[in-house]
């Protein structure tokens, strides 16, 4: 086998001074990036230290003069301690002492439950809520306590504007709905379930009444059944689509006599859409109605 060497290239070139050489300049260069590293860690925990001062300044400064400021005022001083919440959680993988992070959550909880009445400003935390109104989860699953689900495959947004036709024709005032509960009031359905409420109020049951013929008009179990009916429908529709496993469909007034809660006076018709547990994928379709 013949093996030709370019001319430019001469064995001779490397030798062992060279070799000692380029060794001395890498090691240097390693040397200069290690300090480099740890000024910038340096720098970073104390960055981090200056803006967790700064955050328990704007903290103490809200919780003692809130009782004295609008909700606009108060709300700006909120929104300060959160931009320093933000870019203090950017820099905590510098910073050793994560439960400090834990700690600010919860004093910026605090402050957010504490918040007045009226016109404020609008918080990140409130932005980020609103867009995850209209996503749907990127995950295929999430465990909850022992158990695995598949994410449902469409948004609270979504599910939201599906029944808008149902809350209007029927009188009730708006929608509300949670996406990952375990338990309605006192009752654990021992599984994951999206909730769906429909809030009924004085206003809305006029409305009803006022569609209704004056020679016939339904009763009120008769209006519930018939509620139920267009849910159950609506929902067949579009549930494997979804992604739930299956449905249980409800109205408050014919429960509420076991529910010891304030506000049952308020909901009408109910659903619980039940997240399809992994290993049940080849599980019929079910749905229930409950009339206790």
């Amino acid at each position: 086998m013949n093996i030709n060497l370019s001319s430019d290239y001469n064995l001779n070139t490397i030798s062992p001074s060279s070799s000692q050489s380029n060794f001395e300049s890498q090691s240097a260069k390693a040397i200069d990036n290690r300090e480099l590293i740890q000024t910038a860690h340096t720098q970073a925990i104390q960055t981090f230290e200056e803006i967790s001062i700064l955050f328990k300044q704007f903290y103490y400064l809200a919780t003692q003069v809130r009782g004295d400021l609008s909700s606009e005022h108060y709300g700006a001083l909120v929104k300060l301690a959160e931009e320093a919440l933000i870019k203090a959680k950017d820099l905590v993988e510098a910073h050793q002492d994560k439960h400090i992070i834990e700690e600010m959550e919860k004093q910026f909880e605090d402050l957010c439950t504490n918040m007045p009445l009226g016109k404020s400003v609008l918080l990140q935390k409130d932005v980020d809520k609103i867009n995850s109104l209209g996503m749907v989860s990127i995950n295929e699953t999430y465990k909850y306590k022992e158990n695995e689900y598949y994410e449902p495959h469409i948004s609270l947004l979504a599910i939201a504007n599906y029944f808008e036709d149902f809350k209007k024709g029927n009188g009730y005032s708006s929608i509300a709905v949670s996406m990952k509960r375990d338990i309605y009031y006192h009752m654990c359905k021992g599984k994951m379930f999206t909730l769906i409420g429909f809030r009924k109020t004085a206003s809305s049951m006029s409305t009803w009444s006022s569609k209704l013929s004056t020679v016939f008009k339904m009763s009120e179990e008769e209006k519930i059944i018939n509620q139920m009916n267009q849910l159950r429908k609506s929902i067949k529709k579009n549930i494997s689509r979804w992604g739930y496993e299956g449905f249980t469909l409800f109205h408050m007034d014919k429960i509420k006599h076991v529910l010891d809660v304030s506000d049952k006076d308020e909901w009408g018709a109910s659903i619980f859409l039940f997240h399809r547990k992994v290993g049940n994928e080849n599980l019929a379709m079910y749905e229930e109605d409950i009339f206790l």
